[in-house]
């Protein structure tokens, strides 16, 4: 790593011995170079680990012995290789770099709903005309529905029915109406809300109330 360095001396009689100190010079470092391109071009470059530019790169100093040259560029696979670099010699280093490959979104697939379970029927809510009652429920108060002022007016000879299905509970009060026969809304929601008010006697299995569905029907005439 140093310069050899001469010194001369003259020893005589008188001066047998004499002290030589001599100044050594450091020797530079043994370098070559490296060209390095890609393409595409304009990648970035590192050499052992460290940026030193985009390619095509030309006539970089490079110390003797071997080094990592890394080539990197977006959407592109990285490159890596290892080179060897001899004194006065220059190297060279192409990479052809890879597209990066994106796989494609998978397809949405559209899955139907699923529908609701059907509702299961109450086990002790028996049918009108189910044998197995001793009494059937009997009404004891409430009006039948008028008609909306709101709904399509009936002309004479026309009529407009809806039926319901509604469960009397022991208490006597109605819950649960369902519309089976519609006439629109208007009329529909007319005749639910009475059946809702009304009242009747519960019906009866061997002398207990029990709750029973029922089904009515109000119709309205024209003229």
């Amino acid at each position: 790593g140093y310069a050899s360095a001469a010194e001369t001396v003259m020893l005589t009689a008188q001066t047998p011995r004499t002290e030589v100190r001599p100044t050594l010079a450091r020797t530079p470092p043994a370098t070559g170079t490296a060209d390095v391109s890609s393409t595409p071009a304009g990648a970035m470059v590192k050499i052992d680990a460290t940026a030193v530019g985009l390619t095509p790169l030309r006539g970089r100093t490079l110390n003797v012995g071997r080094h990592r040259v890394e080539i990197a560029a977006e959407g592109y696979d990285p490159y890596s290789a290892s080179v060897t670099v001899k004194e006065g010699q220059t190297v060279r280093v192409d990479a052809h770099l890879r597209a990066k490959v994106v796989a494609a979104p998978s397809p949405k697939v559209a899955v139907a709903p699923t529908p609701p379970p059907a509702p299961t029927p109450d086990p002790h809510v028996y049918d009108e005309n189910d044998p197995a009652l001793s009494a059937k429920p009997v009404k004891t108060t409430g009006k039948s529905a008028e008609y909306p002022k709101d709904a399509m007016q009936l002309k004479r000879g026309q009529r407009a029915s809806v039926t319901c299905s509604f469960v009397v509970l022991e208490s006597g009060d109605v819950a649960d109406v369902q519309v089976v026969e519609s006439a629109g809304e208007s009329v529909d929601n007319a005749v639910v809300g009475a059946y809702k008010s009304w009242k009747f006697t519960p019906g009866t299995k061997q002398g207990a109330k029990v709750k029973v569905r029922v089904t009515r029907r109000q119709t309205f005439l024209g003229g």
